[in-house]
């Protein structure tokens, strides 16, 4: 009876103590979520990058697009989930491969990429891309491309920037690779 007694005496401090309890716990909860949230917006982390589910997103809906208008419209299951993973390959890729580029100095300059489009040995791509009735590169196809760029669709615009970028890339890889196989040398005493 003792003890009933002392709890009715302070019962205001125990009320307060529940209460205190109660809203750490919800407040922790709550926090807890929005940390979460957070996190789930984040697909993955690469070194100090983070790649939002945002734009994972949009990478994957154009390459998917893409895919789809080469393919003739259809996607079996296992090409989607090809495209999902390697979507997100290309995003880990491209971020690493950025940092190495930075620090080896390697850009591609304006004058290099047009040399890609309309140079002497334009990039494997290009000539795939604008052949003409006969299956050989057409420079004019090119160049009336770029010339009538700003009015095509929004739609097409985006494509030729996509494009534009992957040729982009695909020069610097380039450059990446001759660095590295220029980069070893094996005596000829060594190699025998």
């Amino acid at each position: 009876m003792a003890a009933i007694g002392n709890i009715r005496k302070h019962y205001g401090l125990l009320v307060i103590i529940v209460g205190l309890a109660l809203l750490a716990f919800v407040l922790g909860d709550l926090l807890k979520s929005t940390n979460s949230s957070r996190r789930r917006n984040v697909v993955a982390t690469v070194g100090n990058e983070k790649i939002s589910y945002q734009d994972y997103s949009n990478l994957v809906s154009m390459n998917l697009e893409n895919t789809k208008a080469n393919n003739g419209g259809s996607l079996t299951t296992e090409q989607n989930y090809s495209i999902h993973a390697n979507t997100l390959e290309q995003m880990i890729r491209e971020i690493i491969m950025k940092n190495e580029y930075k620090d080896l100095g390697l850009v591609v300059s304006g004058d290099e990429l047009f040399d890609q489009f309309l140079g002497e040995n334009p990039n494997q791509y290009v000539v795939q891309s604008f052949t003409n009735a006969e299956g050989k590169f057409d420079s004019e196809l090119v160049k009336t491309y770029i010339s009538q760029f700003q009015t095509l669709s929004p739609e097409m615009q985006a494509n030729w920037l996509n494009f534009e970028r992957a040729i982009k890339e695909d020069r610097l890889n380039t450059k990446y690779e001759n660095l590295l196989k220029k980069g070893f040398y094996l005596p000829n005493k060594l190699a025998a």
